[in-house]
């Protein structure tokens, strides 16, 4: 009988990520998105943001991602799934950040 419930559990979580996968990133979206991890190449932490329009100046607020930033640019339109470039140029770098679910 375990089998079954647990092929049930799997089926829920399949059709919950298919959901977020259709759903694109706009202002006001929350966002939860994976950075790689510099010394091995391997998936790194993961963070959830919320994308705001406008800058914020408190320093205490986190995440808070403005669509005006490098990540906020790459991510801007995209979805679960989508794993984008982020470029900072004007650190003569980029690196790629996988987006884990859109909300």
């Amino acid at each position: 009988m375990g089998a079954p419930v647990n092929a049930e559990i799997i089926q829920i979580v399949s059709d919950s990520q298919e959901q977020d996968r259709g759903k694109v990133i706009e202002i006001g979206s929350v966002v939860t998105v994976q950075f790689p991890d510099y010394r091995d190449g391997e998936p790194g932490e993961t963070s959830r943001l919320l994308l705001v329009d406008t800058p914020v100046v408190d320093p205490k607020a986190v995440g808070l991602l403005f669509v005006e930033t490098p990540i906020g640019r790459a991510i801007l339109g995209k979805q679960a799934g989508d794993v984008v470039r982020v470029d900072l140029s004007d650190k003569g770098m980029s690196y790629d950040l996988e987006i884990i679910v859109v909300r």
